[in-house]
Order: C-alpha cells, then structure tokens, then sequence
C-alpha cells in the first residue's frame, strides 16, 4: 500500500500481508531537512541528487507516454543507476 509517512498506517504493515511503500517527496524531505543542517554536503546532498535524477526519469517517462512509447521499459532502464547508487549507500551503512 502506498501512503505517507502516519504512524497510523503502521498497524497495517505488522502481519507482513501488506507491504509500505512510500514516496520520493515525503523521503526527500527528510533529506532535506537533514542537508540544511549540514555546514558541507555530505550523503544527504547525494541522495538528493539522486532524487533529482528519479525526477527527471519520471518527467521524460511522462512525455514519452504522451508520445505512446513503452514508459514501463524507460523507467527501468533508466532509474537503475540512480536505484543502485541508493542502495549501494542503504547496505554499506547498514553493515551488510
């Protein structure tokens, strides 16, 4: 199920029946938040970067579907990068 961040959705995701998922824009604004505090970029600014990139994917796929192309074979392509770039720092933090 795709919601924001309220805590009381949370009670539906316990069982594992259903899954969270979220939303760049609530994601990005903790980002953010945590970037304004910074005095240089750090991981903050890059995942926000990496954001920006999803964004960007998203408003090509948007204009390419209005041109009746294969939107579904450009997001994936496309974001790989910018979803591996995330993850690779998700793990590496994580000690995995």
């Amino acid at each position: 199920m795709q919601a924001d961040a309220y805590s009381g959705h949370e009670a539906l995701y316990e069982t594992g029946d259903i899954i969270a998922v979220g939303c760049w824009a609530h994601c990005r604004r903790r980002f953010f938040e945590i970037a304004k505090t910074q005095s240089k970029p750090g991981l903050a600014a890059q995942a926000l970067q990496w954001i920006a990139q999803l964004y960007a994917i998203e408003s090509r796929i948007n204009l390419t579907a209005i041109c009746g192309a294969a939107s579904g074979d450009l997001a994936g392509i496309s974001a790989l990068p910018a979803m591996v770039g995330t993850q690779r720092h998700r793990f590496a933090d994580s000690g995995r």
